[in-house]
């Protein structure tokens, strides 16, 4: 008997142990593994409906929310799945949902309008019974971290905000800082090519309008944002430069006098926080202590009401800083210019080859018809390939630019040898003019002549883009 009361007083014991931790330890350690279920939705954006899915805690009441905002690119709901599930299993009723497709493409695209999006997520979220209307927030990737402070700003609606991989330079300067990453991840260190891609190509890119908000300018939004903010980088992002972001945002928090945000960079984690051992290699989990962030955060945002710094923060490697002058264009970055330039290039380096017929035995092809030719060949092909190869790294955004060699891409050397080879004979091509111009037809003159005048632009177009330097 006496060892059944000591059962029962150890039971006993137990259960007031228990009862004291419901009642006075963080609830956070209940939230952790919160059950959820899923229901689809859909709500009215600017001008389209989206369609999305709501994770949602199965526990009757009013939960807090948040809205998760796509990066770049095509955005199924899913694609942020894994980021969503730790707010839902933290108890937070988290929408996901399709970014649009009208008025959203590779060259065509708004922030403002995305911002749009969102505000009508965290709306659709607002009118559910199970949400509290006091506790809705947004979580931004990548390029979703300037459409969701920029949401923000326009909505009193959205009480925080949290940013992963966000970049406080222009969206060209971070975009042109993650292919010189990229170029020189895969062995490239000549200067020639990164110079060309990377510093005359960025302000053609600009100038041209080929990349949709190139300078948007994250800078005054940031300025005007009130709610709270935990911004988030991975220590090993190559995407986004994580430093310098986070040194700008800093500063202008600092100079606005706003003091309720939180910066943090989490180790051994890529631009989307997932594991990877240089920034580089993405492996499939999230890097540990991403989530925690994130939870231990929201538990001082609504449990203790005050922000605090968060300790042992690791701090990110970024090798070289972003280029400053990307969005200085000149006259001679322009698409205008640049285009009709190339136009004239290939009208004089192929045009060559169209012959009437009568004219086939014509005497000056028969004397020195195979040094015209090789200017041709060799100028048209360099020009074609230098414009196929640039515009492949930069919609790839640098990767997989094939065989490297001792530092040089051996595309780009090949362009540069047909460069060199076409400035080469064209010295030839101007003696052939000056001493056979009397013995030429007139058909033959008008080609030769298109040809002399397309190598003279040529040299300058190769040296412009760097094609002379090895």
């Amino acid at each position: 008997m006496k060892r059944i009361g000591k059962r029962k007083f150890v039971i006993l014991m137990g259960i007031i142990q228990l009862l004291f931790v419901a009642l006075f330890m963080p609830t956070s350690i209940f939230a952790q593994n919160v059950s959820s279920h899923e229901e689809p939705i859909k709500f009215q954006g600017e001008g389209v409906m989206l369609n999305g899915t709501v994770l949602a805690p199965t526990k009757i009441g009013r939960h807090p929310a948040i809205v998760i905002v796509h990066g770049s690119g095509k955005g199924d709901r899913n694609k942020l799945r894994d980021h969503a599930e730790i707010f839902a299993k933290k108890g937070y009723v988290t929408l996901i949902y399709d970014k649009r497709t009208k008025g959203y493409s590779t060259f065509n695209r708004s922030y403002a309008l995305l911002a749009k999006d969102v505000i009508a997520a965290v709306q659709a979220l607002k009118k559910r019974p199970d949400v509290d209307p006091n506790k809705i927030g947004v979580f931004g990737e990548s390029e979703g971290s300037w459409v969701a402070p920029l949401a923000a700003t326009q909505s009193s609606e959205i009480k925080f905000v949290i940013t992963l991989g966000a970049a406080t330079v222009l969206p060209i300067a971070q975009q042109n800082w993650s292919i010189e990453n990229m170029l020189r991840y895969q062995g490239i260190t000549d200067q020639s090519m990164i110079g060309a891609v990377n510093r005359n190509g960025v302000r053609f890119i600009v100038g041209s309008s080929l990349f949709p908000e190139a300078t948007y300018d994250a800078i005054p939004v940031l300025q005007r944002l009130k709610q709270p903010i935990l911004a988030i980088w991975g220590s090993e992002d190559r995407q986004s430069p994580p430093a310098e972001s986070a040194a700008i945002m800093k500063e202008t928090f600092s100079q606005v006098r706003k003091d309720n945000y939180t910066l943090a960079f989490i180790p051994n984690a890529d631009h989307a926080a997932h594991q990877t051992p240089d920034g580089f290699k993405r492996l499939q989990p999230l890097a540990q202590g991403y989530g925690e962030v994130m939870t231990s955060w929201l538990d001082q945002l609504f449990l203790s009401k005050k922000i605090q710094p968060l300790s042992g923060v690791v701090q990110p490697k970024q090798a070289f800083s972003t280029y400053v002058d990307a969005a200085k264009t000149h006259w001679y970055d322009s698409v205008q210019f640049q285009g009709a330039l190339l136009l004239f290039l290939l009208i004089g380096f192929f045009g060559y080859g169209i012959r009437l017929r009568r004219h086939r035995q014509d005497r000056l092809s028969k004397m020195i018809r195979w040094i015209p030719r090789l200017v041709a060949i060799t100028g048209g092909v360099a020009t074609i390939g230098f414009v196929c190869f640039f515009f492949y790294i930069w919609i790839k955004a640098g990767k997989h630019i094939g065989p490297v060699l001792m530092g040089h891409s051996l595309v780009w050397l090949i362009i540069q040898i047909f460069t060199l080879v076409a400035c080469l004979f064209s010295i030839s091509l101007f003696f052939i003019l000056h001493k056979h111009w009397t013995i030429a037809s007139k058909i033959e003159r008008i080609r030769l002549s298109l040809l002399t005048l397309g190598s003279i632009l040529f040299a300058f177009w190769a040296a412009y883009w760097k094609l002379l330097f090895f």
